[in-house]
This record gives C-alpha cells, structure tokens and sequence, in this order.
C-alpha cells in the first residue's frame, strides 16, 4: 500500500515539475519573443501606460543617434596645427632681432570622410620690409603640407588605425540603429545591440585618437624646416626651434562630444533597465 502511494505520490510530483517546467519554457519563449513596434501583437501586449515609456525613451535614444550622426558628418575628428617661425634677414648686415619674423600656420582639420587645411600667414613688419618674404612663406607652407599628408598616407601604425577607425564607426552605427527603433518587446536584443553598437563606436573614437598621437610622432620626428641667419635652411638657429607641430585635439568636435554622445547612448539603457517591469510587465 505504501509502495502504491509512494507511486502515486511521485508521478504527481512529476507531473508538478514537468508543469513547471513547461511554465518555465514558456516564459522564457515570451521573454524572448521580438515585437515590432505598431504591429498587431505588439498592440496586445503592450498597455498605453507602457507605450507612453517606450515612445520617450525611443526618442531620447533617437536623438542621441542624430547627436552623433552630426558629430561625424559635420566635424573632424583630429585637429593638427603646424607652425613655421621663419627670421628673414632684409640686409646682411642687420642683427637677428631686426630682420622681419613671420609666422605662419596650417591647420589640419581631419574627419572621417574628408581632409581640410587652412593656411594662416601673419608677417611682422621689420626694418627692412617684407621683401622675398611671401614665396619663401608659400614654398615652406606647401612643404609642411606635403610632409604631412606624407605621414598620413605612409606612416604604417596610422592608415591602418584610421582604417579600422571607420570600419568600427560603420559596423557601430548600423548595430546601434537597429537596436532601439525597431526591437522594442525584446529586451536582451536591445540591450544587446545596444552595447555591441556603444562598443564598435567607443573603439572607433579610441582608435582615432591614438592614430592622431602616431600621426603627432610622425610629424615632431620630420621636422626639418629651419632657417639660418642668411636665408638658408638648417636644423636650429641659435638654439631656437623654428618649427613647431601641436595637436590640438581639444578642438576637434568629435572628440569634444565623444563624452556627451556615449552618455546619450548609455543614458537610456540604464533608465530601461531600471524600468523594465513597468514598460513591459514582466522580468527581463
């Protein structure tokens, strides 16, 4: 008789478990199943209440999208300035302090998609005016710009990183389009694509940012443009450094707002995350 009960007992507790278990599967093919937004079970299932969050919540994600799409597609991403002092003696006989200084500047804005220069030339009138002065100016301006689009084009460590750069930032972009707009219901995709997307744009800056320290290396290491006391061109001129090339990476706009657009994309994940039982009503 025990033994009976103890048969009877065991196959209702099976079938408890293999109720469970099937609640259990079933739960989590819900969990799991990917709604599109408007669509008929997406309506069902989703309550106003709920499509008020997901409305907000998809727009501020889709704003910190258009953030840095006109991040990438406006400004640069590396700011390079080179400087080139240059003391032109008007007569041999003049000391060095009253020969004409001129001081001239490129500006190398350099984004993804495009390279810009702008040349800035600002002579100081000396004694002896400003004779010979501006071809000499134009010629040292045009070689700093060849020297560095030489090291943009062969330095090994840069072309490559720029490269990657790019890929990361295409690869980025589409992975973290598709994550909000369209995959709603389905929390682990779009935590999923969120991340990976954050991630590949991450890298993407990261990898600009030390191809502008290489291509930084690389022109500090050329530098050869000096002038002499007679119009000639040597290394150094009474110990001073003629030539100067600076990175000025605080002004390139996609690194400014790399902060701020990481924090647009994280931002509405974490409040997601926080509110994922009341946007749809079930653990994530």
């Amino acid at each position: 008789m025990d033994g009976l009960l103890h048969t009877e007992n065991s196959k209702i507790d099976d079938g408890s478990d293999e109720s469970e278990w099937k609640q259990t599967d079933k739960e989590a093919e819900e969990n799991s199943k990917v709604y599109f937004v408007f669509s008929a079970e997406w309506m069902a299932v989703v309550s106003e209440g709920q499509k008020i969050y997901l409305a907000a919540f998809a727009s501020f994600y889709v704003f910190s999208l258009l953030v840095f799409c006109y991040c990438i597609l406006q400004d640069s991403t590396m700011v390079h300035s080179l400087k080139l002092k240059a003391f032109l003696n008007t007569r041999p006989d003049d000391p060095i302090l009253q020969k004409v200084n001129f001081e001239a500047k490129v500006i190398f804005r350099t984004g993804n998609w495009y390279t810009i220069q702008e040349t800035i030339v600002n002579p100081t009138r000396g004694i002896g005016g400003y004779r010979k002065s501006y071809p000499l100016i134009r010629d040292k301006l045009h070689s700093a710009r060849s020297m560095y689009k030489r090291c943009l084009t062969t330095n090994f460590r840069t072309s490559p990183i720029l490269d990657m750069a790019n890929l990361f930032l295409v690869v980025g972009s589409v992975i973290y389009v598709f994550a909000g707009p369209l995959v709603i219901l389905s929390r682990g995709a779009f935590y999923q694509c969120s991340m990976l997307g954050s991630v590949f744009l991450g890298a993407c800056f990261l990898l600009n940012k030390a191809a502008s320290g290489f291509l930084f290396d690389c022109l500090l290491n050329t530098q050869s443009i000096q002038v002499d006391n007679h119009g000639g061109y040597k290394e150094k001129l009474y110990n001073m450094t003629l030539f100067e090339a600076e990175s000025l990476m605080e002004k390139a706009t996609t690194s400014g707002l790399g902060v701020l657009v990481a924090l647009l994309g994280f931002l509405p994940l974490a409040i997601m995350g926080c509110l994922g039982i009341k946007l749809l009503g079930r653990p994530v």
